[in-house]
């Protein structure tokens, strides 16, 4: 949380730069927004289901998405929900993703395969 504290001071600032487009701190927190409304909606369905008087689970949501904005901005969804971030490589063979899925305990996944949330 200290990390997007200290994004929202730098609202302007050049963040990440491809191919000579600029994006700033500001863009990619709104950009998070939609990436924030569906991992919220799907931890609070997953705390639902735990019994009543127990502490809702720390959601860890794995992160899969291409080098980029979107990357980072999925990043800052994450940890605006209180998540712990469990990033993955799209290059990993199916079975070490499978792995890292279990071993982290992962309860979200968020995939973006297309470059256009921050357009």
């Amino acid at each position: 949380m200290e990390v997007v504290r200290a994004v929202v001071g730098h609202r302007r600032r050049a963040a990440v730069v491809v191919a000579n487009t600029a994006y700033t701190y500001g863009d990619l927190l709104v950009a998070s927004d939609a990436y924030l409304t569906a991992a919220a909606a799907a931890a609070a369905a997953a705390a639902a289901a735990v019994a009543v008087g127990a502490p809702a689970p720390v959601p860890h949501v794995a992160v899969m998405a291409s080098p980029g904005p979107e990357y980072v901005a999925a990043m800052f969804a994450v940890w605006r929900l209180g998540g712990v971030a469990v990033p993955l490589a799209l290059s990993h063979p199916p079975a070490e993703l499978q792995y890292a899925l279990e071993e982290a305990q992962v309860s979200l996944v968020g995939l973006h395969e297309r470059n256009d949330t921050l357009q």
